[in-house]
C-alpha cells in the first residue's frame, strides 16, 4: 500500500468527521471558519423567529404567510454538514437578496427532538436573518411535494417562490453557486 493511499486512508476519516460534527464544529470554530462568533450565548441581533412556525403544517399554508414578496427559502438542518458549508456564502446572498428586494426564510428540517440543537446552532454560527423549523407535517408535505417522496428528503435544497407565494423553482442552485444562482433568480423573477 503505498504512503498516499494511507495517508487519504487517514485524513479522510478525520475530514468528514469535522466538516459533518456539529459539537467538535462548536469547540473548534477556527476549523469550520465562523469568525463572527463572539457571544455563543446569544442570537444575532437581526435573527427573528417566523411568527407560529410550529403551526404551519403544510407548503401551501407557508406559501399563503409569505405573500406579498418573493422569498428564497433555504432547506437545511443542524446535522448537515453541506447545508451549513454553504452558510460561508450567506454575506453576498443576503447582499443580492436586498438589491432585489427578495426576503430570505432559513427553513430547518431538524425534528422536534432537535429543537434545542437547531437553537444552539443560531447562536453559535451567529445567524440572522428569518428563521423557522418544520414541524412533522410540514416536513412530509415538503417531502411528497418537493421530494416526490414519503417522508425523505434531501438537503440542502433551495426553494424561490414569487410575490404571489407560487414556487418558480424548487430546484434553485446553491449560495455557492454565487453569480449563476443570482442570474437564476433574476431570469425567474422576470417572468
Amino acid at each position: 500500500m503505498s504512503f498516499t493511499r494511507i495517508k487519504y486512508l487517514l485524513v479522510f476519516p478525520l475530514f468528514f468527521i469535522t466538516a459533518n460534527n456539529a459539537v467538535f464544529a462548536q469547540d473548534h470554530p477556527a476549523v469550520v471558519k465562523d469568525t463572527a462568533v463572539t457571544d455563543k450565548n446569544s442570537y444575532a441581533s437581526d435573527l427573528e423567529f417566523f411568527t407560529d412556525y410550529d403551526k404551519i403544517n403544510s407548503l401551501k399554508q407557508l406559501q399563503e404567510k409569505l405573500k406579498g414578496s418573493p422569498v428564497f427559502i433555504d432547506l437545511w438542518a443542524s446535522w448537515c454538514g453541506p447545508c451549513r458549508r454553504e452558510f460561508y456564502y450567506k454575506d453576498s446572498l443576503d447582499s443580492f437578496l436586498k438589491e432585489a428586494d427578495v426576503k430570505m426564510l432559513y427553513l430547518s428540517m431538524d425534528d422536534a427532538a432537535h429543537d434545542a440543537q437547531w437553537k444552539e446552532l443560531l447562536k453559535f454560527l451567529k445567524m440572522g436573518g428569518t428563521h423557522m423549523r418544520a414541524n412533522a407535517a410540514l416536513q412530509y408535505d415538503l417531502s411528497r411535494l418537493i421530494w416526490k417522496q414519503n417522508g425523505g428528503f434531501s438537503i440542502p435544497r433551495y426553494i424561490l417562490l414569487n410575490k404571489d407565494g407560487v414556487v418558480l423553482s424548487n430546484k434553485m442552485l446553491r449560495p455557492s453557486d454565487g453569480a449563476l444562482l443570482y442570474q437564476q433568480i433574476r431570469s425567474l423573477l422576470a417572468r
